[in-house]
C-alpha cells in the first residue's frame, strides 16, 4: 500500500489510500448473508430441537450483520449502482425493521454533527458520559433489547404513513414511507404464512431470532462506538472508539470496529478501514484489542460503583 502523508491540517487523502468500491466484493458479502439466512431458516424450522434453537442464533446473528452490511450501502459502498445499492439497503434492513433511509439520514447528520449539540444517534443507547452501575441495570436492558428503537419506529411509522416526516425532507420522507410499506408487507407475508402453516413459522423465523439475538447483539456492537469517549469533542481521535479484535469480529461488523477510522475518513471504504488504522492508531485515544476487553472493563467498572 502507497504510505499515506497528510495535508496541512494532518488530514490524509483519500488518494493516498487508493481503493474503490467493489462491486464483486460487496456481492459476495450480500451472497454469503442470504445464504446464511436461508440456513438459518431450514434449521429454524427443523424439528430437533438443538438445530431450531441453533437456526434461530444463525438468523438472529444474520439480522445484525445485515444492519452492519446496510451501514456500508448507505455510505454508497456497497454497488456502484446506486439504485442497487438503495434497494439493497432496504432488504437488509427488513428483518430488524431498520428504515434504511432514515437510517441513512440519520447517519450522514450524525456525522456531521458528532460532538455538538446538534448530534443524534439513529440507535439510541443513552448518556455516552452515563455511569454505568447495578442500579441502571434497568435502562441498560431496555436498550440491550432495543425497546427505544422499537417504541419510535411504530410512532415513526404512523406519521409516514399518515403524513410527510417533519424532521426530513419531503424526498427522504417518502423514502422512509417506502421503507416503511416494505415492513408492513414483510409482517402481513409472514402472518399469512404463519396462518396458513402454523404460528411456529413466524415465531422462529423472525419474532425469537429478533427479540432474543439480534437485537442484543446489535446493541453489543454498536454501544462501545462513542460510550464514555469524549463526545463533547469534535475530534474523531477522541470522540471515537476502535476495537481492533479479530478476523471473524472483522466480518461480522463488516469493519465497523475501525470506527475511529471510520469518522476520521468516512469516505473511505469500508474494507480499506484497517489500512488506515495502520497508519493512525497511535493518535487514537480510545482503542481495545478484542470486544470482550470493552466489555470485561464496562462490567469491572459497574460493581465498583
Amino acid at each position: 500500500m502507497q504510505k499515506a502523508t497528510t495535508d496541512g491540517l494532518g488530514r490524509l487523502s483519500l488518494s493516498d489510500i487508493k481503493s474503490k468500491s467493489n462491486d464483486v466484493t460487496f456481492a459476495l458479502k450480500f451472497t454469503l448473508y442470504a445464504a446464511l439466512i436461508g440456513m438459518g431458516g431450514w434449521m429454524a424450522l427443523n424439528e430437533h430441537i438443538g438445530v431450531m434453537l441453533g437456526g434461530m442464533v444463525l438468523l438472529g446473528c444474520m439480522f445484525a450483520h445485515g444492519v452492519e452490511l446496510q451501514h456500508q450501502v448507505l455510505h454508497a459502498q456497497g454497488f456502484r449502482n446506486k439504485k442497487l445499492n438503495e434497494w439493497i439497503g432496504v432488504l437488509l434492513g427488513l428483518p430488524m425493521l431498520v428504515s434504511f433511509a432514515e437510517y441513512r439520514a440519520s447517519h450522514m447528520h450524525h456525522h456531521r454533527f458528532l460532538g455538538t449539540p446538534q448530534n443524534e444517534e439513529f440507535f439510541d443507547y443513552g448518556d455516552q458520559y452515563g455511569k454505568l452501575s447495578l442500579r441502571s441495570l434497568s435502562s441498560m436492558l431496555i436498550r440491550l433489547f432495543m425497546l427505544t428503537h422499537y417504541l419510535r419506529l411504530l410512532r415513526n411509522m404512523f406519521f409516514s404513513l399518515t403524513s410527510e416526516h417533519r424532521k426530513f425532507s419531503l424526498n427522504v420522507s417518502r423514502r422512509i414511507k417506502r421503507d416503511h410499506i416494505a415492513m408492513l408487507l414483510m409482517i402481513a407475508m409472514l402472518s399469512l404464512l404463519s396462518a396458513e402453516f402454523g404460528v411456529r413459522l413466524v415465531l422462529c423465523l423472525w419474532l425469537l431470532p429478533l427479540l432474543f439475538i439480534a437485537a442484543p447483539i446489535h446493541a453489543l456492537i454498536e454501544m462501545p462506538e462513542h460510550f464514555r469517549c469524549a463526545t463533547d469533542s469534535t475530534d474523531p481521535f477522541q470522540n471515537t472508539r476502535t476495537i481492533k479484535s479479530n478476523a471473524f469480529m472483522n466480518w461480522f461488523t463488516n469493519g465497523n470496529n475501525y470506527h475511529v477510522e471510520h469518522h476520521y475518513m468516512p469516505g473511505l471504504p469500508i474494507d480499506r478501514l484497517h489500512d488506515l488504522h495502520e497508519t493512525i492508531h497511535q493518535r487514537c485515544a480510545y482503542v481495545e484489542t478484542s470486544y470482550t476487553a470493552f466489555y470485561s472493563q464496562l462490567l469491572k467498572s459497574a460493581f465498583k460503583r
